[in-house]
């Protein structure tokens, strides 16, 4: 794979995660002064345990998946195979998800079985492999664009909470038969699949799904305990802060997924150190922009009554380069050393850490919007620098077993 099509798969990348984020940057505003902040916290609320359960719905393929197409891009036969098994995973593990949901309430049960069917027919993984990110930005701008209409048009009062959870299961769904539409015409054809396909992609993902749950730990999971703790009032807050960190870790996205599949082919350290190098600079100052204005960046999105949240904003935006170098040194920079397992090892480590510190800050009664930011600044700064050191530590051995 030549730097032209990395750079074209970073702008590929860059473009659809603008789009991917200008749908929330577009609702969010409007829904946070419908809704308010007790309302925005229950929305929070849900929409957590919505990506919570897509997580586990991916089973770990969008990064599992990945680098086996890119090693046989040729092969249409095994890449249909692999989309076909891949997909057959996921439908079924969304399927006892929403089933599951059902006991807590059947109309939560009917929208996460929508909102899951879509999602497992998101090939994101694919398009990736296979360096064709354009059907990517295609995919998303589609379902972005479903979702906005629909919010807007369904949306209109502080209890139409249940409204912005059907637009994004329609248009979940909406953008998974998209998907499926541009994998046909790239050749790509659903075919039968077998049951030791399935144990094998089963064993794949499960490597990469039990760090995938671990993200979930210290970044989904405080939002809902939030609110369960002390109320919707404060999940808003910490939401409408989060939201807008989650934008920002949108625009830097772009370069650990055009650099892994990348990578998996091309073992170019100088070439990656100099690119996060570089990039890093550049969030740093933008970072400290988003601190000084902080609250004007609040008031601007979500309305004078999310002021409040200005603390937890700042502490987000401290974590986006630390969670921006921590993302480079993890599946991009050890795929230069094949040992990608590592990465994942980091995570699980980082979710054990944050779930003592949330133990402890529950056995204490100090659950809050600014302790639990606080506490994933400091989950987030352990799995930066343990991944950066076991990095240089391993590629320092490699280098003296060589000589």
């Amino acid at each position: 794979m030549s730097k032209k099509i990395f750079f074209g798969s970073v702008f590929s990348l860059t473009v659809l995660q603008f789009v991917n984020y200008a749908s929330p940057l577009l609702t969010l505003p409007y829904l946070g002064r419908v809704l308010d902040v007790d309302g925005f916290g229950k929305l929070s609320i849900y929409l957590s345990v919505f990506t919570f359960l897509a997580l586990i719905v991916d089973f770990g393929f969008n990064l599992a998946a990945t680098p086996l197409v890119a090693e046989k891009v040729e092969d249409n036969v095994y890449v249909s195979e692999t989309l076909s098994s891949v997909t057959f995973v996921r439908l079924a593990i969304g399927l006892i998800c929403a089933s599951l949901a059902c006991f807590y309430s059947v109309h939560i049960g009917l929208l996460l079985l929508v909102h899951l069917i879509g999602q497992a027919f998101h090939a994101i993984w694919l398009f990736q492999g296979i360096q064709k990110m354009s059907y990517i930005t295609k995919i998303v701008a589609i379902e972005k664009i479903f979702y906005i209409v629909l919010v807007f048009s369904l949306v209109d009062e502080k209890t139409d909470i249940m409204m912005v959870l059907t637009a994004l299961a329609i248009s979940s769904l909406f953008g998974g038969l998209v998907t499926i539409f541009f994998a046909y015409k790239l050749g790509y054809i659903m075919r039968a699949v077998s049951i030791n396909d399935i144990k094998k992609h089963l064993k794949i993902g499960f490597s990469f799904v039990t760090s995938r749950l671990a993200v979930v730990a210290f970044s989904q999971f405080n939002v809902v305990l939030i609110g369960s703790t002390v109320g919707a009032t404060q999940a808003g807050l910490y939401g409408s802060s989060e939201k807008l960190y989650q934008a920002g870790q949108s625009f830097s996205a772009p370069i650990s997924g055009a650099m892994y599949p990348y990578l998996v082919k091309n073992k170019e350290l100088k070439f990656f150190l100099r690119t996060i190098g570089i990039l890093l600079c550049v969030l740093i100052v933008i970072t400290c922009g988003c601190v000084f204005f902080a609250e004007e960046i609040l008031t601007l999105f979500f309305g004078s009554s999310f002021s409040k949240a200005k603390n937890v904003f700042q502490v987000f935006m401290c974590i986006l380069p630390i969670g921006f170098v921590s993302m480079n040194f993890g599946y991009p920079a050890f795929a230069l050393l094949n040992k990608i397992q590592i990465a994942n090892k980091t995570v699980i480590v980082g979710a054990v850490f944050h779930l003592l510190g949330l133990a402890i800050l529950y056995a204490y009664n100090q659950i809050n919007s600014m302790n639990v930011v606080c506490l994933l600044f400091f989950t987030e700064s352990l799995i930066c620098i343990s991944r950066v050191v076991l990095f240089f530590v391993i590629k320092k051995s490699m280098n003296e077993v060589e000589v």
